[in-house]
C-alpha cells in the first residue's frame, strides 16, 4: 500500500487474542493516518476497551539493491 492511498479514507483496526478454539476481540476502532504521520514514521493510536494505545510504525518499503 502506498502512503497517499493510506491517506485517502480511515484504516479499520482490530486486536484480536487469537486462541486454539476461539479469537477474542480485544479492540478495534479506526483512524485517518496524515501526512505528519508519515514523516514522523508513527502514531499512537488510543484504543477503545481493554487496550489503551497502540504504537502503529509506518516505514517506506526498502529499495531493491
Amino acid at each position: 500500500m502506498t502512503f497517499s492511498a493510506l491517506m485517502k479514507k480511515p484504516t479499520n483496526i482490530t486486536l484480536l487474542d487469537v486462541d486454539f478454539s476461539f479469537d477474542d476481540e480485544i479492540s478495534s476502532g479506526s483512524y485517518q493516518f496524515t501526512e505528519a504521520n508519515v514523516r514522523e514514521e508513527y502514531v499512537n493510536l488510543a484504543m477503545p476497551n481493554k487496550a489503551s494505545t497502540l504504537l502503529v510504525q509506518i516505514k517506506p518499503p526498502q529499495r531493491k539493491r
